[in-house]
């Protein structure tokens, strides 16, 4: 027989992952801390700003609010009249995409991160040109994998390139990830077989 009182134990914190433990706190966070207390400051940091979208966007939004549709799962892979004007340029281009080749994000942090998902597994080594997105280095260490930062020479901004070409060699990288020098980085990935994001 089964009893009809459900008995329940108390709800408790649920403690986060060893992946979300050793990962970067945001550096954003840090500087917004030091500076929370002082009065008049406006924050201009991503996702910080105090403004309001603009009055046509939520007179908009309040209008879209009751359209049943918006209240589904979207198409996996993003809108699908954007990816259909992504392909139309890029034929432009001579550049020939079937819609399983473009996925549209929310932005470029999702973007990097399903990237990073897609191509590495836990302990990949990859290595991170600096200077970086501090946000490409959280998603590579949610990832589990092994971050390893290329410095830069100071006098010239560009990647120490010796430095690099020896991490390369030493950890052999699922990844190169540079926000500044993709094109630079291809000759010397592809000589390791190395993808470049």
């Amino acid at each position: 027989m089964i009893s009809s009182t459900l008995r329940l134990r108390p709800l408790q914190a649920v403690a986060p992952s060893n992946r979300l433990a050793r990962t970067e706190r945001p550096y954003i966070e840090d500087v917004l801390d030091a500076y929370r207390d002082l009065e008049n400051l406006t924050v201009l940091a991503l996702g910080s700003s105090s403004w309001n979208p603009p009055e046509k966007a939520l007179s908009k939004a309040e209008k879209e609010i009751f359209n049943r549709e918006i209240h589904r799962y979207g198409e996996i892979l993003g809108y699908p009249p954007l990816q259909t004007e992504l392909r139309r340029l890029l034929r432009q281009q001579g550049i020939k995409m079937d819609k399983m080749d473009i996925a549209v994000t929310a932005g470029a942090n999702q973007a990097f991160l399903n990237v990073a998902t897609l191509l590495t597994d836990a302990q990949d080594d990859v290595v991170v040109v600096a200077p970086y997105y501090f946000s490409h280095v959280m998603a590579l260490q949610l990832c589990d994998t092994k971050v390893h930062v290329c410095p830069f020479d100071s006098k010239t901004l560009q990647p120490d390139w010796p430095t690099l070409k020896t991490m390369i060699e030493a950890h052999q990288p699922k990844m190169v990830c540079s926000s500044r020098f993709p094109i630079s980085l291809q000759s010397l990935a592809h000589l390791h077989s190395v993808i470049v994001v």
